[in-house]
């Protein structure tokens, strides 16, 4: 979707405030779910460089990501 652009495009969702409000939760370190969820969302559709609080997490989830694409 996003590639059409021909591009790398960056993902910064990592923690943002929208999260709080879209799913009401009160703290930051509340937000890494929704975080994780979107950062996944974006790299599906294109994106290619993540920048994030939660390195070793969303690494963790894009390598599982990597691993069952095919299957999907």
């Amino acid at each position: 979707m996003m590639n059409q652009f021909n591009v790398p495009i960056m993902i910064a969702i990592s923690r943002k405030s929208f999260s709080s409000r879209l799913f009401d939760l009160d703290k930051a370190d509340d937000r890494l779910i929704p975080t994780l969820l979107f950062e996944t969302l974006m790299t599906v559709f294109g994106g290619s460089l993540i920048r994030t609080h939660d390195v070793k997490e969303t690494k963790m989830l894009i390598d599982a990501y990597e691993e069952i694409k095919s299957e999907l």
